[in-house]
């Protein structure tokens, strides 16, 4: 399957390598779409609007897919009064490893399938949403012996065992051949597959459930859960995966840079590899871009899915947490990011994409202006938190958790701040000594100022951070606040969990730098030095002919035929060869009359 990319002119010109089944074997069909299962549970849910959601590189047996779906639905016996309607949803606004619920509403539908690569994330739709993965073809025995290869030496040590879904159904396969071959340290994920089914779980998702209340700690490694015993850190792993080069592996090997050795097999090609060396320098890369989001001043926050149950929430913490270091952000809904796009909004500093992980980490080369994830700008913005890999995630659940904590924190100290400020008002003290003994001293009041200007690793230089927003947090619990708007900015009132109200008064990035960079303004006004002229007449009739127009065209019309009339009259003889254009020389030029 081809890899999501966010270059419409890639999308297009890309070629699909997946075969076709052929739609009148119907074995296949249900081998790789599972259709007799997808029935059976859509007849459960009592579901009468069905979307199937395709990748690219499966459309081409959609048809045959909802075909067979339906004739395997409408036959079963609980259904025979209901007509189901089945819908094939394809083109998705974002990317198709998401589920596109926004479609799915358009139809009214009540269950949806996915087919192919996809994120793992809970998806945003309330009705129940069942993932098919697609089956890659795999040697199970060549899979089995690179292990050996690489972890054959010591079989009781822990490795982390990942795949590419395309080989989610050679799982079990896998993992008895080498339980056979002695291992005892291997750490399987549990893949939840099925999402709002009343009255029902997934299987693995209760393994996990019931295995969280022994002494076992319960990871997530996107959307994959598996249970590491509570001492064990990353650290102390080895990683295993087995796929080609994707998003996925790339996320994985971001998230799990600390494991000991990251491996991976490629049954396409049959090839292992060690990934070490390619790990630093994504996280390089990511550092550098860290390092950028750290001196801007304008965020552009760009929706990057609609399907996730936590990117609504993520996004409004992540305004709350920009507006609360004094920057100034913008929400953008472009669809999927292309340099194109986001080259208009040239007042943005640094982008932050809010996507699922699949799709978070954006090759910007050709981009104009850096974009980092969600977990990247909570670091920028935090001056006290050090670039740790361990602690780097994509998924969008812990994220907001995270986004959260920092949002309580800085709104605490803004807090602090204001009412060490009016306590000095009204003593008379001196702005850096409080004559009451420095009750109120805590480890923050030691940062810098915001108004002294950081060390910027990016230009070598100090920076002065423009303050573009004013935080003015209220004392205690309150209901009601008076806030007054300047002309030229805007007032924004944030209530915490504590009841208390935070007043962020925020000027315009974009008028600001309309009024002191861009050289193209529109069109001039020139108020003042136009000409006032005299009241004239103005056209009349309609747009396909006005009545001054007609007569123009009724003069020309009348010379044309005059003209036309008068070369007729002519004598004709045949042009001698010293002739030009055809036309006798003693012939007169006869021009129209004006």
């Amino acid at each position: 399957m081809s890899v999501l990319t966010y270059h419409e002119r890639e999308t297009i010109e890309r070629t699909l390598d997946h075969d076709q089944l052929p739609h009148d074997q119907l074995q296949l069909l249900e081998h790789h779409y599972q259709l007799s299962q997808t029935a059976s549970l859509i007849v459960d849910a009592g579901a009468v609007n069905i979307a199937l959601q395709f990748p690219d590189s499966m459309l081409g047996d959609a048809t045959a897919v909802a075909q067979q779906l339906r004739t395997l639905v409408t036959a079963a016996p609980e259904s025979a009064p209901v007509r189901r309607n089945v819908y094939v949803l394809a083109d998705t606004t974002f990317g198709s490893c998401c589920v596109d619920a926004v479609a799915a509403e358009h139809a009214n539908a009540d269950f949806i399938v996915h087919y192919g690569r996809c994120c793992l994330s809970r998806p945003a739709a309330k009705c129940p949403v069942l993932f098919v993965f697609e089956h890659a073809s795999i040697d199970v025995d060549a899979a089995v012996a690179y292990f050996l290869e690489q972890f054959g030496a010591d079989r009781s040590q822990a490795v982390l065992m990942l795949y590419d879904l395309a080989y989610h159904h050679a799982a079990d396969a896998v993992a008895s051949r080498l339980a056979s071959a002695g291992f005892t340290g291997l750490i399987w994920p549990h893949i939840q597959t099925l999402y709002n089914m009343p009255g029902r779980t997934d299987p693995q998702d209760s393994v996990v459930e019931a295995a969280a209340d022994a002494a076992l700690t319960v990871r997530e490694a996107q959307g994959r859960k598996f249970l590491l015993p509570a001492s064990m850190q990353m650290s102390d792993l080895s990683l295993f995966y087995i796929g080609g080069e994707s998003l996925t592996l790339t996320n994985l090997m971001m998230t799990h840079s600390l494991c000991k050795v990251v491996a991976a097999y490629d049954p396409s090609t049959g090839a292992g590899r060690i990934e070490t060396g390619r790990v630093n320098k994504l996280l390089m890369r990511r550092y550098f871009m860290v390092q950028k989001a750290r001196d801007a001043d304008v965020v552009g926050i760009v929706v990057g899915t609609l399907g996730l149950a936590a990117y609504m929430p993520v996004i409004e913490n992540i305004k709350r947490l920009v507006l609360a270091n004094g920057k100034k952000p913008y929400l953008l809904a472009v669809g999927k990011p292309s340099p194109a796009k986001l080259g208009n909004f040239v007042e943005i500093d640094v982008f932050v994409l809010v996507a699922c992980p699949e799709n978070a980490l954006l090759d910007t080369r050709d981009f104009l202006k850096p974009i980092v994830t969600p977990y990247e700008l909570k670091v920028a913005l935090d001056r006290n938190m050090e670039w740790d890999v361990a602690k780097y995630e994509l998924d969008l659940v812990p994220v907001d958790r995270v986004l959260v904590a920092e949002i309580d924190r800085v709104m605490a100290r803004a807090a602090k701040k204001q009412a060490r400020r009016k306590r000095q008002d009204a003593t008379g003290a001196n702005h850096h000594h409080d004559s009451e003994g420095g009750d109120d001293s805590d480890p923050d009041d030691e940062e810098e100022s915001d108004d002294e200007p950081h060390f910027s690793l990016v230009t070598g230089t100090y920076k002065q951070r423009k303050q573009y927003v004013t935080v003015v947090a209220s004392d205690g619990p309150s209901t009601t606040t008076t806030t007054t708007t300047s002309p030229d900015g805007a007032t924004l009132v944030v209530r915490n969990q504590e009841t208390s109200l935070s007043q962020f008064v925020a000027t315009s990035a974009a008028a600001e730098f309309l009024n002191q960079k861009r050289t193209y303004r529109g069109l001039e006004t020139r108020l003042g030095e136009t000409t006032i002229a005299d009241v004239q007449d103005g056209r009349r009739g309609i747009a396909r002919g006005y009545s001054h127009r007609t007569a123009v065209l009724s003069t020309l019309m009348a010379r044309t035929l005059r003209t036309l009339l008068m070369l007729r009259m002519l004598p004709r003889r045949r042009p001698s060869p010293n002739d030009r254009m055809g036309l006798s020389v003693e012939t007169p030029l006869l021009l129209p009359a004006r």
